[in-house]
């Protein structure tokens, strides 16, 4: 079974520079972007209606931009985790399946809901928040560590790549800004062309911010999908560089191929 597994990786285990990262999850969203769609739907649309129903009790104009950060922020770990999980098995399948993913999920739900309060709380008070960035999703999805274990390898994983996760969270920032304004320009610029045979019109500041419009709140989310790859394939990156894990696989791969190395 770990041969035929192990035969079967569909991602090259190699360093990877932040453009190549950014290229492979490109690739990963095209190669499974059926089950990555029903995935993140599902994972997503629990916490877009509880945001939806929260932000409503705050007055307008209000600080519902800076609120739906905080709670994208805190709640993204759990919104991810199907996607996540589904990858891992899509690294050593050429068929992963979306049910398959459901379960390793479900599982990891109370730690990351604990992940999700720290997050949090370092979104609200700024303590902590450089180290709240680390592969915590990750590890608990497909390492399946004790939430103790799991909190100390992730810190291990952040720290010898401290300098990527900094480069990493600035372009996660961008990546995520861009979804926004590309979902929001985009729809409104055709609705423009079709109501009124021109593709700009003035608006408010406001129509391009998460919270307080509808489509650039979509966009936020549709970011925050796509970075829930780009952090698998920077989680492998990092287990690559400083772990050897290219290695351990070749190694794993020719063992499982003498005889009775599969049992």
């Amino acid at each position: 079974m770990a041969g035929s597994l192990l035969d079967h990786i569909t991602v090259v285990a190699r360093p990877r520079n932040l453009g190549e990262v950014h290229d492979l999850a490109a690739l990963l969203v095209r190669r499974h972007a059926g089950p990555l769609l029903v995935l993140g739907t599902v994972g997503l649309a629990p916490w877009v209606v509880l945001d939806a129903l929260l932000l409503s009790l705050v007055p307008r104009p209000g600080p519902a931009a800076w609120l739906l950060a905080v709670l994208a922020f805190a709640q993204a770990p759990l919104a991810v985790a199907p996607i996540t999980c589904f990858l891992g098995q899509a690294m050593f399948s050429p068929r992963p399946r979306i049910r398959d993913a459901w379960g390793p999920a479900l599982r990891a739900l109370p730690a990351l809901a604990l992940v999700g309060l720290w997050r949090a709380v370092c979104a609200l008070t700024l303590i902590g928040l450089p180290w709240s960035l680390g592969h915590l999703t990750e590890v608990l999805c497909l390492e399946r560590q004790g939430f103790k274990a799991t909190w100390q390898r992730a810190r291990a994983l952040t720290q010898v790549g401290h300098a990527r996760e900094v480069l990493h969270l600035l372009t996660a920032a961008v990546t995520v800004v861009i979804a926004i304004w590309v979902v929001t320009g985009t729809v409104q610029a055709f609705d423009g062309l079709l109501r009124r045979g021109d593709l700009w019109h003035d608006g408010d500041f406001e129509e391009w911010l998460p919270g307080q419009a509808v489509l650039p709140t979509i966009g936020l989310w549709l970011g925050l999908a796509y970075l829930g790859v780009v952090r698998f394939v920077n989680y492998l990156d990092l287990r690559t560089r400083h772990e050897g894990w290219d290695v351990e696989l070749d190694l794993r791969r020719a063992a499982s191929r003498l005889p009775g190395g599969g049992s």
